[in-house]
């Protein structure tokens, strides 16, 4: 393996252990707006949004460390793309539908009446991604392993 490969294995699997550490502090935050933040019974059309960034800093905080996990997942699938072959690019862009599913069930959450099947597809692609991006660092591991 040479030196400029290795660097892009080493910065990709950096990459995708800050993501999965992100997405623990996302499960944190996610949690406590779960158990603690009660959303008004009644906001227009359901839509709990203008509530949220009126009254809960927390939800505003899981709000915005999930968009950050969208971009950074975005970060890990083309860091791929660059270095990688086809099975670690299929588990990058699996890692970023599943960050992107979870982040879009989280905004039907709140705009749809914070209905529990969003609550629960939301966590599905929680769970899905972290398992995907596990596969990609072990994958990554043999990867530099045979390299070397």
């Amino acid at each position: 393996m040479d030196e400029k490969q290795a660097r892009s294995l080493t910065l990709l699997r950096k990459s995708i252990v800050f993501v999965l550490y992100v997405l623990a502090a996302q499960f944190i935050f996610g949690m406590i707006v779960n158990l603690y933040v009660q959303f008004p019974g009644s906001t227009p059309g359901g839509n709990a949004m203008t509530w949220v960034m009126q009254h809960s800093p927390v939800t505003m905080a899981h709000i915005f460390i999930g968009t950050l996990i969208v971009f950074l997942s975005m970060i890990v699938m083309f860091l791929t793309i660059s270095s990688q072959g086809k099975s670690a690019i299929l588990l990058s862009v699996l890692g970023f539908f599943f960050i992107l599913f979870s982040w879009g069930s989280g905004m039907a959450f709140l705009t749809n009446g914070q209905q529990n099947i969003t609550s629960f597809l939301m966590a599905l692609g929680f769970i899905l991604a972290i398992v995907v991006y596990g596969m990609q660092l072990r994958l990554i591991r043999h990867s530099m392993k045979e390299r070397n």
